[in-house]
């Protein structure tokens, strides 16, 4: 998501999860979670005067 350049609702929501972006933060919800959601999720933000901030989260997935 691109908080620089308008962008529908709909391009940041899916089925399997939900986006939300607020001025202060932003977070990712997952439902009916699965296996195949595992891995490195990656949160970049980017601003006009400043350095990127970039930050990575390993979603591990444990099942029977």
């Amino acid at each position: 998501y691109d908080g620089r350049e308008p962008q529908l609702q709909e391009d940041i929501r899916a089925e399997e999860g939900d986006l939300i972006v607020t001025s202060v933060s932003a977070s990712l919800t997952l439902f009916r979670i699965t296996l195949t959601h595992s891995g490195l999720y990656e949160c970049r933000v980017e601003f006009f005067h400043s350095p990127t901030h970039t930050a990575q989260v390993n979603l591990s997935i444990v099942g029977k």
